[in-house]
């Protein structure tokens, strides 16, 4: 969920290590460099009071653990580079909404973190409706996000909401997306993506001729406007590399 901010010029500081006694933390934690036979993408899944990020950079960490987006983090680039696996368990029968404050925690443990929160003024795209299209399939039911992939850019969302649609969106424009359609329920609906925005993969010359996620937008009659907005952003002021020893 994009979180803007309210108002301007709010800037405050958080020690993290220096938070409360009564803070929630984790019964258990391991938290150490990944090896380097799990070096490549890393995976993350929670399965009740337990939490597993496996080769996973400090910046994926903070995401969960400050319920933002990842570009709403900020830092030395180390943040993004060197990967780590945390396994920890919570107590049991912990409410889901304390896993993040446990994070938080942890992180500032092991990493002696320092972090800030901080308004910036960022170059956005606000996801605007334009016209009434047939490509764009109102649905019953609620919003589910499914998505059927070919590797030459096709995409067909299914069950999906103008908000799971952003997300995608701020992924493959670099930018945050803001939803400003006022388009509410479940949709079905086609995005093709061009070879540059796939990757590269090798397809045929037709393929090489899809459109950009911008037509793509379009073709919904859905428009991508670029404008600038207030974003609250999550900024690593202080830490270690080296997590301290479990």
């Amino acid at each position: 969920m994009i979180r803007m901010a309210l108002g301007a010029g709010a800037l405050f500081s958080i020690a993290l290590s220096a938070q409360s006694a009564q803070a929630p933390s984790f019964e258990v934690a391991s938290v150490r460099p990944a090896t380097p036979s799990t070096q490549g993408g890393g995976r993350a899944s929670t399965s009740g009071d337990r939490v597993s990020y496996i080769n996973t950079t400090l910046a994926h960490l903070l995401y969960p653990a400050y319920q933002v987006e990842f570009y709403q983090i900020d830092g030395p680039s180390w943040i993004r580079t060197e990967r780590y696996d945390v396994v920890a368990k919570a107590p049991d029968n912990t409410p889901k909404d304390q896993i993040p404050l446990m994070l938080q925690a942890l992180l500032a443990d092991r990493f002696k973190l320092k972090v800030h929160r901080e308004t910036r003024e960022l170059p956005i795209y606000a996801l605007i409706f334009v016209k009434e299209s047939p490509k764009l399939e109102k649905v019953e039911g609620d919003a589910i996000g499914g998505v059927d992939l070919a590797a030459d850019g096709r995409r067909r969302f299914l069950r999906t909401s103008m908000a799971q649609l952003v997300l995608y969106l701020t992924s493959m424009s670099g930018r945050p997306v803001l939803d400003q359609t006022g388009l509410a329920g479940a949709y079905n609906f086609p995005l093709e993506l061009s070879m540059e925005e796939v990757g590269g993969i090798n397809a045929s010359a037709n393929a090489t001729q899809r459109p950009s996620i911008f037509t793509s937008v379009q073709e919904l009659g859905l428009k991508l406007e670029s404008r600038k907005a207030p974003v609250e952003m999550i900024v690593v002021d202080g830490g270690t590399k080296t997590p301290t020893e479990n």
